[in-house]
């Protein structure tokens, strides 16, 4: 079988971040940016539609039967029905190891101010 993948909105993540394509046959189309208006017909047919911004609702769901996951470029995931995706069991995925280091090293910048009392900036 042959996936087709619609990533809807490319240009809200950093040029210099590659996105790896998967090793299974597949379509990519990839666009820039996508309106409300022009999601629906994106989606048409797609298998798999990975957004960072752009809303999945259940209308856009219910009227696309080919598709088994969304993926989204972000780690939140309310712009997607998830009671929706739950219905049609497609599969809701966020991105894996978002801040890894820097949440980490935020406590440990948090912990070392409070205790030498430094002033806040900003």
């Amino acid at each position: 079988m042959k996936y087709n993948i619609c990533f809807l909105d490319r240009n809200t993540l950093r040029h210099d971040i590659s996105i790896r394509r998967p090793a299974f046959a597949h379509d990519w189309f990839e666009y820039a940016r996508t309106s409300s208006e022009q999601t629906a017909e994106r989606i048409t047919g797609a298998n798999i539609v990975i957004t960072n911004k752009v809303p999945i609702t259940r209308p856009l769901i219910e009227n696309s039967p080919n598709l088994k996951m969304i993926a989204v470029a972000a780690t939140g995931v309310d712009q997607i029905d998830l009671e929706a995706c739950r219905e049609r069991h497609i599969t809701v995925s966020n991105i894996r190891n978002y801040a890894h280091n820097t949440v980490p090293e935020h406590v440990i910048g948090r912990r070392y101010s409070g205790h030498h009392r430094l002033r806040r900036f900003g």
